[in-house]
């Protein structure tokens, strides 16, 4: 057995021999005593010496593993929390992670005698051959305060010995994944639950809920899998999958898993075997199911699973203990209001820098700002706003979020420049606003006139008119009366029109030279940063790191207008009506529905044919 007990021995008087043997053995029991006390104080703020027992899995020999027998199916509870990390992880992220736990503790009264939690610390590769990462964790675990220690009866410390073809993203993890069943039923633990590194606790007691949720699954009378659907919108719902498409409805990792169901261990070895990529992934040809959380969901869904899955898919349980926000954002006070239950929430927005914030803010919309910007379209346009107009400024209105007064001010600034003599209002403070949502003053000249005279945002179409500009032969009314051809374009008489400049367009000039040499030299940066992140990244190799981070940009640029996707396609248009970009590729018809909301590139995803960003 793995889980080392304290031995709590008492020594008691001898009827027999009266009163002189106990007075005789007075001294003994005094110090038998202290030394109970002593191993019960110990146990309780450090429950093993060590903090457990370093176990190394060798291969995946070891992992075929055999079902629970009968007399494995039993009605105490006994949990694990396996935290997985790897090298990378092991200073920097775990650290914050353990932080948490001072504030909002697993537990808030003590364990009940017939439970049982135990903390397991889950490295990728080998604790043993690997003695400095392995005294630097065992290190964090000891300044865990006291009141957060106390909740497990056990810590353990457990190696994966992943190879460095395993320990990749998203095999490594996946692999950890898969491997811990089997290992964690021999150490006789009925459930466990995923805790990776970027979960944190929003109450305390999470660890009492999570003992409580696990005792009313008995031999897993209830579930299989207790987690959370995705509380954000992401592209998996956009994608059309066996001629399907709706809500990616999969449950997160970060969940807690039932060990004592032999249905549960043939579920996931048809999955691993369904799969090329042994389960660790759903349909090859979308990046984006990249995990063996997408791997079990896409499983359930496939039309020759349907007989197999009748009576199964409700073991597969969206529960409010955790939420998963994966990348976007979210207000804690929000969540804590809305969901009286949640104990944890999974999500990479706490752990990131505040450029990657905001640029998830506008991925992902973190802030409703909706009737915000319907009031500024009416009281400025007297009109509602369009979809692709929405969609657009609530992602690059993320950052003046609870700042009508700048919204507004930006709004009338592109409504009104050709209103300006000389067009110097780009160069007022209300101007310089401009210039954070839009890197180009031509682009921000052209949006502004799509937005009055065409009531939308400028489409593929309108790169046209921003090279026309750049020319310096043309002027806000000569650019007008081109737009008005356009058709679905609803002009009044240009004489009738408040534009009061003719002259040609020339301080494009300076604002495109700037941009370009700009342009120029963050390509530089990137292609360095590019070069000094290889570096490290081959340098992590040896260590089995991985990184995903991708080179991005904060200005919420019109993707629609400007993407690598008008490189390769022909004929790219948006239609306002059904709110949709499509484009010829390849002879091929591609379309894609709400492109505004893009906050990256769009490109063309050769493996699934499809328009992405």
């Amino acid at each position: 057995m793995l889980k080392l007990k304290s031995a709590h021995n008492r020594a008691r008087p001898s009827r027999r021999r009266g009163v002189l043997l106990t007075k005789t053995l007075r001294p003994v029991l005094v110090v038998a005593v202290l030394a109970s006390a002593f191993n019960a104080y110990s146990s309780f703020v450090a429950p093993v010496k060590e903090f457990g027992n370093v176990v190394n899995i060798a291969s995946n020999a070891q992992f075929t593993g055999s079902s629970p027998k009968s007399e494995d199916i039993r009605s105490e509870v006994k949990i694990a929390v396996v935290v997985p990390f790897h090298r990378c992880q092991a200073l920097s992220r775990l650290r914050e992670t353990l932080k948490f736990w001072d504030k909002q503790p697993p537990c808030v009264r003590p364990l009940a005698p017939e439970t049982h939690l135990s903390l397991i610390l889950y490295y990728s590769e080998d604790l043993d051959a690997d003695p400095d990462i392995n005294r630097k964790v065992r290190s964090l675990v000891r300044r865990l305060p006291r009141h957060a220690r106390r909740c497990f009866d056990d810590i353990h410390f457990l190696s994966a010995v992943l190879s460095p073809t395993e320990n990749i993203y998203p095999l490594g993890p996946c692999h950890q994944f898969y491997r811990a069943f089997p290992l964690l039923r021999r150490m006789r633990f009925s459930h466990w639950m995923l805790y990776e590194p970027d979960v944190i606790p929003i109450r305390a007691g999470w660890g009492d809920a999570l003992l409580t949720l696990s005792s009313q699954n008995v031999n897993c009378h209830s579930w299989w899998q207790l987690g959370s659907w995705p509380m954000y919108r992401n592209k998996v719902d956009k994608l059309d999958l066996n001629n399907a498409s709706g809500r990616d409805k999969h449950l997160n990792g970060n969940s807690v898993y039932c060990l004592l169901s032999p249905q549960f261990d043939d579920y996931r070895a048809r999955v691993q075997m369904t799969f090329s990529t042994k389960g660790c992934a759903g349909p090859a040809e979308f990046s984006e199911l990249a995990g063996y959380d997408h791997a079990m969901y896409r499983f359930r869904l496939l039309p020759e699973n349907r007989a197999y899955m009748e009576d199964k898919l409700d073991r597969f349980v969206n529960d409010e203990f955790i939420l998963n926000f994966g990348e976007s954002g979210y207000d804690v006070m929000n969540v804590l209001r809305k969901y009286p239950s949640t104990m944890l929430v999974h999500g990479k927005y706490a752990f990131v820098t505040p450029d990657m914030r905001l640029h998830l803010d506008q991925k992902y919309a973190t802030y409703n700002i909706t009737s915000t910007l319907e009031n500024m379209y009416l009281s400025e346009l007297h009109r509602m706003p369009t979809r692709s107009e929405l969609q657009f400024f609530t992602r690059a209105f993320q950052h003046l979020y609870g700042n009508e007064d700048v919204m507004r001010c930006i709004l009338r600034e592109l409504v009104s420049y050709c209103d300006h003599e000389n067009h110097k209002s780009l160069y007022s403070w209300c101007g310089a606003q401009v210039q954070r949502v839009f890197e180009r003053s031509s682009n921000a000249i052209i949006t502004g006139l799509f937005i009055r005279f065409g009531q939308r945002m400028p489409g593929p179409e309108a790169a046209t008119y921003v090279k026309l500009m750049n020319t310096g032969t043309q002027s806000c009314t000569s650019l007008v009366e081109k737009l008005c051809r356009l058709p679905k374009f609803s002009c009044p008489e240009i004489e009738t029109l408040n534009l009061s400049s003719r002259k040609p367009l020339y301080p494009f000039y300076y604002d495109e030279m700037v941009y370009f040499f700009r342009k120029g030299i963050v390509k530089r940066l990137k292609t360095l940063s590019g070069r000094i992140a290889q570096t490290i990244r081959s340098n992590g190799a040896k260590h089995n790191c991985h990184s995903k981070d991708k080179v991005f940009s904060t200005t919420p640029l019109n993707h629609v207008m400007e993407s690598s996707y008008l490189a390769v396609c022909k004929n790219a248009s948006y239609n306002q009506i059904t709110d949709t970009l499509s484009c010829m590729w390849d002879r091929k018809a591609l379309s894609m529905s709400s492109p505004y909301e893009c906050a990256e590139d769009i490109n063309v995803n050769v493996l699934s044919g499809q328009l992405d960003c």
